[in-house]
């Protein structure tokens, strides 16, 4: 019996030692080690800017990345657009199979757009009327044209002048026939202009709309006036052959005009009265941006984007520059362009500054500030994808030079 217990002990043991030495032999190098590392393509690039960055991690089937601009993306390689300057901390995290995470960080700057020093402002033959604010200005048939306004006595004008740009000089045309106006608004359908609401010189604003025929030189009163409150300070832009007009000074409305059936047709209501703001259209949509606010008693940055099709609006990011009103924004080459303009709050202030709109993006690039002196209430209009701008008002002047923006 004593064999037998001394037999099995020694079997015993040896069994228990070849176990442990088969776990001791398990090689480490089969646990996956991970490590993270990335590439960055196009860093220090200038506004608008997309940066690659390509994953170079090991032994990772997983990964998170951080751009540092409050995005993320588990995409393995992904690309990134930033959409604002700065320097951003950008953060990938690997992981491998069992969850073991390995970490890197790398910054990237991302540079303001360089001021382009060619030559974009140039200097025409300056206007020859009397200098003025709140005047109406358009483009039709390959002239522009400046009408109505406010001149240095605070009393309304009724001339109209016509702009040719391949001569560079100016002719008087026939009067507006309703006496003199102050902040009307204009626009132009299949080449005939259309002039609405305003303050007419014995101080009365009003809303009658006159039509105004370039090739004979005459206007002619609509039979329909403006249905809303009279008013002056109104935008208005055109979509689709058709008027869409309201702010200003006497509601918080918007209105379409079809002048085939000289008819009006109330729609939906802005997110916010403007007065003396500017507009634009991209994509068949229209902008009001800036201008004052009389519910806030500010000079506001606001961008409102309205749609026909759908009859809404939405509101867009806020105007990166001072808020202001009287300023001028115009559309060429398909980029839309907003400067100047003036405000009071907190203290008096002209401007000069400009600013390029990137609707894909939502987003503002400043360009090259306008070279003439800071004004507000200035002529705007774009003939062959060319913009000019000028006259309008400083602080202390009426002013008459007109400039020529050319944006390839």
């Amino acid at each position: 019996m004593k064999n037998l217990i001394y037999l099995i002990i020694p079997i015993y043991l040896f069994s228990l030692n070849a176990c442990l030495s088969d776990f001791e032999k398990v090689p480490s190098d089969e646990i996956a080690v991970v490590t993270a590392n990335f590439n960055v393509t196009n860093n220090n690039c200038t506004l608008p800017c997309t940066l690659t960055f390509a994953n170079t991690s090991q032994n990772a089937s997983n990964y998170l990345w951080n751009f540092g601009d409050g995005t993320t993306t588990t995409t393995a390689s992904p690309t990134h657009n930033y959409i604002d300057a700065g320097t951003y901390t950008v953060k990938l995290t690997a992981f491998n199979a069992i969850n073991d995470s390995a970490t890197i960080q790398q910054t990237v700057t991302i540079l303001e757009e360089t001021f382009v020093e060619e030559k974009r402002w140039t200097q025409k033959k300056s206007f020859p009327g009397i200098g003025r604010d709140f005047m109406v200005s358009f483009a039709v048939g390959g002239y522009g044209y400046v009408a109505l306004g406010r001149d240095p006595n605070k009393d309304g004008l009724s001339d109209v002048w016509q702009y040719d740009p391949v001569n560079n000089n100016w002719t008087q045309k026939a009067n507006f026939v309703d006496g003199g106006r102050i902040g009307a608004t204009a626009f132009v359908i299949n080449d005939k202009v259309y002039v609405c609401g305003g303050t007419s010189s014995s101080n009365n604003e009003n809303a009658s709309v006159w039509e105004y025929d370039y090739r004979t030189d005459t206007w002619l009163e609509k039979e329909n006036q403006f249905p809303g409150t009279n008013r002056e300070g109104m935008f208005s832009f055109v979509i689709n052959d058709k008027a869409y007009v309201g702010g200003g000074d006497g509601g918080n409305d918007l209105w379409e005009y079809d002048p085939v059936y000289d008819a009006w047709e109330q729609k939906a209501d802005p997110f916010k009265n403007i007065y003396y703001g500017v507009i634009f259209v991209l994509d068949n949509k229209g902008y009001v941006a800036t201008g004052y606010s009389i519910e806030e008693d500010s000079y506001v940055k606001t961008i409102q984007m309205y749609d026909p099709q759908t009859d809404t609006w939405q509101q867009k990011n806020d105007f990166p520059g001072l808020g202001r009103a009287g300023a001028v924004a115009f559309v060429i080459n398909g980029q839309a362009f907003l400067g100047t303009g003036f405000l009071r709050i907190p203290s008096d202030l002209e401007l000069k500054d400009f600013w390029q709109y990137q609707a894909t993006t939502d987003s503002w690039i400043q360009k090259s500030d306008f070279q003439g002196e800071a004004r507000d209430q200035t002529i705007n209009f774009v003939i062959n994808q060319k913009a000019y701008i000028g006259a309008g008002l400083t602080l202390t002047n009426y002013l008459n030079d007109v400039w020529e923006y050319d944006c390839p």
